[in-house]
């Protein structure tokens, strides 16, 4: 199953709440067998983090909340959480950047330049990716 929050508009213009959702896989596929076999989408790719915070609800959230510092890692800006937000938990003076191999997941660190957690681009926790970054003690210069 797939998890994130997504906006939801009000009656009221130019108002929104942020729901949290879960949906299940719909992509499916039929080998030679007969069998019907369900697969975890694709996950969401971009070109670059800019594109990101333009193009994504997600990424649109971050860029209302966040400022780019003079700072990069791997070769792409990091940025600044100006302001709290609860979906994913992101605190204010948190650092985060995309991730520069895979383009499919953003790395987050605290504000002391401490690995938390890896987010995909649609806000979802990444387990795999955020128990690799633990386990490595990533960390970013500040």
């Amino acid at each position: 199953a797939v998890s994130g929050y997504r906006k939801e508009a009000l009656p009221e213009p130019g108002h929104y709440r942020i729901v949290q959702f879960t949906k299940k896989p719909e992509t499916v596929d039929r080998d030679y067998s007969g069998k019907d076999e369900k697969k975890e989408p694709t996950p969401l790719k971009v070109g670059n983090i800019s594109e990101f915070l333009r193009e994504s609800e997600f990424g649109k959230i971050l860029a209302g909340k966040s400022r780019k510092t003079n700072k990069s890692q791997h070769g792409t800006a990091i940025y600044q959480m100006e302001n709290e937000l609860s979906y994913p938990p992101l605190s204010r003076g948190d650092y985060f950047y995309l991730d520069n191999m895979h383009k499919d997941h953003l790395e987050v660190f605290d504000s002391r330049g401490r690995f938390v957690q890896s987010l995909n681009l649609d806000g979802t926790v990444n387990p795999a990716k955020t128990k690799q970054g633990l386990d490595q003690k990533r960390k970013i210069s500040i």
